[in-house]
């Protein structure tokens, strides 16, 4: 039988939302970590390691995405700041999120401006709509 997390993993939008917070909150506790993600420091745990403080970092990221995806731009910015201090070497690629968060703060100034740009371009070897096959192994 599900319990209420899993329930809210089921729900509208509002039950979505409450599990994407939920989602670090879980993986803090199996990390040992402060529930805060703003407390957590690069020595409180093997962040480089698999396991559940790298499992967390993942979390972090996804809050990221998400943050920018609703136009929250500054929680993703904050998410991001404390991801580029736990994983320097940004082994997690949350450099794609940093990206995207960059771009998009940019197309809202081209919007304000009156300018239009293209910002980006995409690569030849991506997967179009459509396709169903995967990208070519170069």
């Amino acid at each position: 039988m599900p319990d209420q997390n899993d329930m809210c993993l089921l729900a509208p939008r509002t039950g979505r939302r409450r599990a994407a917070h939920l989602g670090p909150i879980a993986a803090a506790h199996a990390a040992g970590l402060n529930e805060n993600w703003q407390m957590v420091q690069a020595g409180d745990a093997n962040f480089h390691a698999p396991g559940p403080a790298r499992f967390w970092l993942f979390t972090l990221k996804a809050l990221a995405f998400i943050g920018l995806r609703r136009g929250e731009r500054e929680t993703a910015t904050q998410l991001i700041a404390q991801l580029r201090q736990l994983d320097p070497a940004d082994q997690l690629g949350f450099g794609v999120v940093e990206v995207l968060l960059q771009r998009s703060v940019e197309e809202t100034h081209d919007v304000q401006t009156g300018r239009h740009r293209i910002v980006g371009r995409r690569h030849s070897g991506s997967r179009r709509r459509g396709s169903s096959r995967p990208c070519a192994a170069p």
